[in-house]
Protein backbone atom coordinates (compact mmCIF):
# COMPACT_ATOMS: atom_id res chain seq x y z
CA UNK A 1 0.00 0.00 0.00
CA UNK A 2 2.50 2.20 0.86
CA UNK A 3 4.33 1.47 -2.35
CA UNK A 4 1.24 2.50 -4.42
CA UNK A 5 0.67 5.93 -2.39
CA UNK A 6 4.26 6.73 -3.13
CA UNK A 7 4.10 6.58 -6.84
CA UNK A 8 0.92 7.78 -7.00
CA UNK A 9 2.26 11.27 -4.95
CA UNK A 10 5.27 11.05 -6.65
CA UNK A 11 4.23 10.25 -10.79
CA UNK A 12 1.75 13.11 -9.77
CA UNK A 13 4.30 16.13 -8.53
CA UNK A 14 6.11 14.84 -12.29
CA UNK A 15 3.47 15.20 -14.28
CA UNK A 16 2.75 18.32 -12.63
CA UNK A 17 5.96 19.97 -13.12
CA UNK A 18 6.57 18.42 -16.13
CA UNK A 19 3.12 20.05 -17.63
CA UNK A 20 4.41 23.27 -16.02
CA UNK A 21 7.57 23.62 -18.14
CA UNK A 22 5.62 22.14 -20.99
CA UNK A 23 8.28 18.92 -21.04
CA UNK A 24 7.68 15.38 -21.32
CA UNK A 25 7.27 13.42 -18.19
CA UNK A 26 10.77 11.39 -18.70
CA UNK A 27 12.39 15.06 -18.60
CA UNK A 28 11.27 15.80 -15.16
CA UNK A 29 12.86 14.43 -11.76
CA UNK A 30 12.38 15.50 -8.04
CA UNK A 31 15.52 15.88 -5.93
CA UNK A 32 15.87 14.79 -2.38
CA UNK A 33 18.46 15.66 -0.01
CA UNK A 34 19.03 16.42 3.50
CA UNK A 35 19.31 19.61 5.39
CA UNK A 36 21.44 20.48 8.19
CA UNK A 37 18.88 19.76 10.60
CA UNK A 38 18.66 16.19 9.21
CA UNK A 39 15.04 17.72 7.73
CA UNK A 40 14.27 17.16 3.77
CA UNK A 41 14.83 19.47 0.94
CA UNK A 42 12.59 19.16 -2.87
CA UNK A 43 13.74 20.18 -6.25
CA UNK A 44 12.39 19.57 -9.76
CA UNK A 45 14.36 18.95 -11.73
CA UNK A 46 15.07 19.32 -15.94
CA UNK A 47 16.94 16.86 -17.46
CA UNK A 48 18.61 15.97 -13.69
CA UNK A 49 19.68 19.62 -13.46
CA UNK A 50 17.95 21.56 -10.73
CA UNK A 51 14.60 23.86 -11.38
CA UNK A 52 13.49 24.92 -8.21
CA UNK A 53 12.96 24.20 -4.91
CA UNK A 54 9.52 23.02 -3.46
CA UNK A 55 7.58 21.88 -0.45
CA UNK A 56 5.98 17.99 0.02
CA UNK A 57 3.07 19.72 -0.25
CA UNK A 58 3.82 21.68 -4.02
CA UNK A 59 4.54 17.72 -4.97
CA UNK A 60 1.28 17.03 -3.77
CA UNK A 61 -0.37 19.85 -5.32
CA UNK A 62 -2.58 20.47 -1.98
CA UNK A 63 -2.04 23.62 0.10
CA UNK A 64 -2.78 21.54 3.35
CA UNK A 65 -1.70 17.47 3.49
CA UNK A 66 -4.88 16.61 5.35
CA UNK A 67 -4.15 12.85 4.62
CA UNK A 68 -0.83 13.29 6.77
CA UNK A 69 1.28 11.90 3.43
CA UNK A 70 4.51 14.14 4.11
CA UNK A 71 4.79 12.34 8.18
CA UNK A 72 4.59 9.12 6.92
CA UNK A 73 7.03 10.04 3.33
CA UNK A 74 9.43 11.71 5.63
CA UNK A 75 10.84 8.83 7.71
CA UNK A 76 11.21 6.46 5.08
CA UNK A 77 12.68 9.35 2.68
CA UNK A 78 15.51 9.77 5.74
CA UNK A 79 15.98 6.14 5.77
CA UNK A 80 16.87 6.37 2.15
CA UNK A 81 19.07 8.67 2.37
CA UNK A 82 20.75 7.12 5.77
CA UNK A 83 21.02 3.58 3.52
CA UNK A 84 22.44 5.14 0.93
CA UNK A 85 25.16 7.32 3.03
CA UNK A 86 26.33 4.37 4.81
CA UNK A 87 26.33 1.95 1.75
CA UNK A 88 28.23 4.50 0.06
CA UNK A 89 30.40 6.07 3.01
CA UNK A 90 28.78 9.26 1.68
CA UNK A 91 28.34 12.68 3.81
CA UNK A 92 24.90 14.14 3.65
CA UNK A 93 26.05 17.03 1.56
CA UNK A 94 27.29 14.56 -0.96
CA UNK A 95 24.24 12.68 -1.61
CA UNK A 96 21.04 13.05 -2.80
CA UNK A 97 18.22 10.97 -4.69
CA UNK A 98 16.34 11.43 -7.50
CA UNK A 99 12.76 10.07 -8.29
CA UNK A 100 12.15 9.71 -11.82
CA UNK A 101 8.82 8.45 -13.79
CA UNK A 102 9.94 4.85 -15.15
CA UNK A 103 7.65 3.14 -16.90
CA UNK A 104 4.83 4.77 -14.98
CA UNK A 105 6.45 3.55 -12.31
CA UNK A 106 8.82 5.58 -9.66
CA UNK A 107 12.56 4.62 -10.01
CA UNK A 108 15.45 6.15 -7.66
CA UNK A 109 18.87 6.93 -8.97
CA UNK A 110 21.20 7.63 -6.17
CA UNK A 111 23.82 10.33 -6.85
CA UNK A 112 27.35 11.40 -4.95
CA UNK A 113 26.92 14.99 -6.51
CA UNK A 114 26.77 14.61 -10.08
CA UNK A 115 28.38 10.90 -10.51
CA UNK A 116 25.20 8.58 -10.83
CA UNK A 117 25.86 5.75 -8.00
CA UNK A 118 22.47 3.42 -8.63
CA UNK A 119 19.23 3.30 -10.32
CA UNK A 120 16.76 0.88 -8.63
CA UNK A 121 13.02 0.80 -8.89
CA UNK A 122 10.85 1.60 -6.01
CA UNK A 123 9.93 -1.92 -5.53
CA UNK A 124 13.21 -3.10 -5.30
CA UNK A 125 13.97 -0.12 -2.48
CA UNK A 126 11.28 -1.21 -0.35
CA UNK A 127 12.55 -5.00 -0.41
CA UNK A 128 16.06 -3.41 0.31
CA UNK A 129 14.41 -0.96 3.35
CA UNK A 130 12.38 -4.33 4.78
CA UNK A 131 9.02 -2.02 3.82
Amino acid sequence: MIEQITNKIMLGGICKYANLYQAQEKEVQIRVTQNENDGLNYEICQDWQPKEKVTFKDILNKKIDILGYEQLATPFLIKSLDLYKKEYSLDKDKLSIFLFNRNDKVGIAVFEDKKNLKLITLSKHFEQIGL
